[in-house]
């Protein structure tokens, strides 16, 4: 099983040893962005995969779970662009090979 450990890092630091891609390249979402009471994750989300950073983030990502088991996706507080990237990762690592299975993990606990 390939995983992606998901997280901020203003609240933990990545796993030493574990290949890491940092999503704090994109803009975080929230800058520039009238959030409403009716803003979702998902319209955060979707400002972060129209990034031009996205795409090659995703790459590097991928690479990283062709080498190994796991690769750890972070941004600032580990939600929308972390996220972003994970689940598309998630979502292309299951199209390319459907016998991969690719868990996503919200924060570092070693619980796994």
């Amino acid at each position: 099983m390939k995983q992606i450990i998901q997280f901020g890092y203003r609240v933990q630091q990545p796993v030493q040893g574990w290949p890491v891609v940092d999503c704090r390249v994109i803009p975080n979402p929230y800058m520039g962005f009238k959030a409403t009471a009716v803003t979702s994750d998902e319209e955060y989300k979707a400002k972060a995969r129209a990034h031009p950073q996205f795409e090659p983030l995703v790459r590097e990502a991928i690479a990283h779970l062709l080498k190994g088991n796991v690769v750890q996706i972070g941004c600032l507080f580990g939600r929308h662009r972390s996220g972003a990237v994970a689940e598309e990762v998630q979502r292309r690592m299951a199209l390319g090979d459907p016998g991969y299975e690719v868990k996503i993990h919200q924060g570092i606990t070693g619980s796994f």
